[in-house]
């Protein structure tokens, strides 16, 4: 980037984002000493930021979003009193997500008094959250810094900032209990807590948020105990009156609190949830019997109670839950029958509804885990690899299709792969799920300095990592990673694979020439039969292979960077069992060579 646009003295407005700039931010920058706006968001700059930015007293929006920026936060940033960013005191709008920032908070953040938004997130940030934070704008509507390695505890003082309306901070390291004073925040949106190391019971006070909409706190290391609270079950944040939801739409509200230590009895409160489309509390240590007041909660699409310790029977009152796709009771003690009526109920997905163990564990304890501490692994042949594969496809194309609204599943990965006695695959954990609205007009969802990341590392789609919104693209790509893993064996998160060298981009260089020295050697094992020429061998080996190339071009299709070129997964369902049913044919060929 040339130093020489320092030279336009008079400049107002700098936007250069979404090019293929390298190399250092000019330091001569902070000659603009009229720059309001400066925009380099989405290019490939590297270095420190300048601390002579802060020399650019008026400016009110920075944004240096998805760079690969290192080094500390400048304290220096704190004058820009406009940009509310310390010195920086006239800065609205401060953005540098996605870098690779070290260091701590600078205490001077606390003078940006005029800050709408701050996002921190996904860089390496540590040191606890200053308490200054609370002298930030009462204007102050968002604060992002989730994906860094932040400590301490939330600060109290959080509770000045009256406006605010989103407070991301999950996936850091963040400690202690939840401060009671979030529940001032009257007019907050969003609150994610989850995968920290916080503990102590989920204050009642988060009752108070009566404009929640989205929250979670799972993962917190199975520290977070107690009874979920009464008050905060029945809170008005989920008592929107009924007529706001025509027949068959969808509330994107969500309440989320798996991976605790919840205790105790369900609240026969739950009932009051009757805005809610999503409630997860699985894997905590919940007891009692499933309350009958769930049958109040009519538009539910989505509700997991799996690992848990509820007893008795299944409810008949679930009956009365006209909108649910997807119910998960698995892991728990309830006894009796699987109800008739959950067969009859419209629209319910009953292959998700999973009561019974599944004796074969998961499709990642397949690929990856060896037998009882033995070096030998678990054996999957080229059959039970494309059954597999197919039977995902078809969960994922359900999903998919679903009506009113599509359901995203956002964790594809195969350690949500469950198999069953018979080995078939069933999709698990949607935890992370999510309703698509192609209307929405949901500025957290949509605005890219919010879209959080969605998914694990090496399966969620390349595009959340650029603030995209989420979309059944996303699961494409997903499912594409998670077959050329079953074929290949290999993690996407493997050693041998980094930024610019991926799994997509090992097989896209392998295919078609050199597909036998990267599959799982598994896959090509022919029987040994005595009775079989070597030549017929290999002719068995090369129908193999052609059958895993076939299937590894549909896995690089669906993952390819671009969201638009991924297909349908209806039509790669189609493509692999076409696939399957010429290897079917083949393989008869093959008992013929046999006699």
């Amino acid at each position: 980037m040339p130093s020489s646009v320092a030279n336009l003295k008079f400049l107002g407005r700098l936007h250069l984002s979404k090019n293929n700039f390298s190399g250092a931010v000019p330091s001569e920058l902070g000659h603009l000493l009229y720059l309001k706006l400066l925009d380099l968001s989405v290019n490939s700059l590297d270095g420190v930021i300048p601390p002579s930015l802060s020399l650019c007293r008026h400016l009110e929006n920075i944004s240096l979003q998805s760079n690969r920026l290192q080094g500390e936060i400048p304290h220096e940033l704190g004058s820009l009193h406009n940009l509310k960013l310390g010195n920086l005191t006239s800065l609205v709008f401060l953005d540098l997500q996605k870098n690779r920032l070290t260091g701590g908070i600078p205490e001077s953040i606390g003078n940006l008094n005029v800050l709408e938004l701050l996002d921190l997130s996904n860089n390496n940030l540590t040191g606890e959250i200053p308490s200054s934070i609370g002298n930030l704008s009462v204007n102050l509507k968002y604060i992002d810094m989730k994906f860094n390695n932040i400590t301490g505890k939330i600060p109290e003082e959080i509770a000045k900032l009256v406006n605010l309306k989103g407070l991301v901070l999950d996936n850091n390291h963040l400690e202690g209990a939840i401060p009671r004073t979030l529940g001032e925040l009257k007019e907050l949106n969003v609150l994610y807590l989850e995968m920290n190391d916080l503990s102590g019971p989920i204050p009642p006070t988060i009752g108070n948020l009566t404009k929640l909409k989205h929250t979670s706190s799972s993962g917190n290391n199975l520290l977070l105990q107690g009874i979920i609270p009464s008050t905060f079950i029945g809170c008005p944040l989920y008592r929107i009156l009924s007529e706001l939801f025509l027949i068959n739409t969808f509330s994107n509200y969500q309440f989320i609190l798996q991976n605790n230590v919840l205790t105790g009895n369900l609240p026969i409160e739950v009932g009051n949830l009757k805005n809610l489309g999503v409630l997860d509390f699985s894997n905590n240590q919940i007891s009692g019997e499933i309350p009958g007041s769930f049958g109040e909660c009519q538009i539910m699409q989505y509700l997991n109670a799996s690992h848990n310790n509820f007893y008795g029977t299944i409810p008949l009152a679930v009956e009365q839950m006209k909108g649910l796709l997807l119910i998960d009771l698995s892991y728990n003690n309830l006894s009796g029958g699987i109800p008739e009526f959950l067969e009859n109920m419209k629209g319910l997905d009953f292959k998700a509804l999973i009561f019974e163990f599944m004796p074969n564990g998961n499709l990642e304890q397949w690929l990856h885990q060896p037998i009882d501490g033995d070096a030998q692994y678990n054996v999957m042949d080229l059959v039970r690899s494309l059954d597999i594969s197919i039977d995902v496809a078809f969960a994922l194309e359900y999903l998919h299709e679903t009506k009113p609204l599509p359901i995203i599943h956002c964790d594809l990965k195969p350690s949500n792969i469950l198999l069953d006695h018979d080995m078939v695959a069933h999709v698990g954990d949607f935890g992370l799920a999510r309703f698509y609205h192609e209307d929405s007009n949901d500025n957290v969802e949509k605005s890219s300095a919010w879209a959080e990341m969605r998914g694990t590392t090496g399966y969620a789609a390349p595009e959340y990592g650029l603030g995209n919104e989420v979309s059944t693209n996303g699961d494409i790509y997903s499912y594409g990673i998670l077959l050329l893993e079953i074929f290949t064996r290999k993690r996407p998160t493997d050693s041998k694979f980094s930024e610019d060298f991926s799994l997509h981009n090992y097989v896209r260089m392998a295919v078609p020439d050199q597909v036998d020295n990267i599959v799982d050697q598994h896959l090509l094992q022919v029987t040994e039969d005595s009775e079989l020429k070597l030549s017929d061998c290999d002719e068995i080996r090369d129908t193999r292979i052609a059958c895993i190339t076939s299937v590894l071009r549909v896995g690089l299709s669906c993952s390819t960077q671009t969201p638009t070129e991924r297909p349908k997964i209806g039509d790669a369902l189609k493509e692999l069992q076409a696939i399957r049913d010429r290897f079917h044919r083949d393989s008869i060929q093959e008992e013929g060579l046999r006699y």
